[in-house]
């Protein structure tokens, strides 16, 4: 859905929750950032800025639609670099494209794709780096 613009902008701002395979599969972008709407420091005036932490319901975020970002992948996804990757059912989380071979041919699933990943996970980290690239 959309909410209203920030105090004194212009445009609407797209309401966001957590993707998942199951129910909400329209992904429009990766989340960046948590952002606040507060005074800029040493200024009078308010304005946009990220801030640490996670990103709760209700909050700014900055999103990728189009560039790299880390992004949480399913720890039981077997994915590798070169993977297209599509919302799994763990909600916020990315899995790769299912593909089956049929009558001798490969068949990839025509789930929305968020982006390439770059690198395989690894047990040390929650995040890789994926393309994003939303279509």
């Amino acid at each position: 859905g959309m909410d209203d613009p920030v105090p004194n902008g212009h445009s609407d701002l797209p309401l966001v929750r957590l993707a998942n395979g199951a129910q909400y599969a329209g992904v429009i972008g990766v989340v960046q950032n948590r952002m606040v709407w507060e005074p800029a420091p040493g200024k009078d005036e308010y304005s946009l800025h990220s801030t640490d932490g996670p990103a709760k319901p209700g909050d700014y975020v900055s999103l990728v639609i189009y560039g790299v970002a880390q992004v949480k992948v399913d720890a039981k996804a077997n994915l590798k670099s070169g993977d297209r990757l599509t919302a799994s059912d763990l909600a916020g989380h990315a899995r790769a494209l299912q593909t089956r071979t049929l009558d001798g041919m490969q068949i990839t699933e025509g789930a929305p794709v968020i982006g390439i990943a770059l690198d395989a996970p690894t047990t040390d980290r929650a995040t890789i780096p994926v393309f994003v690239t939303l279509r």
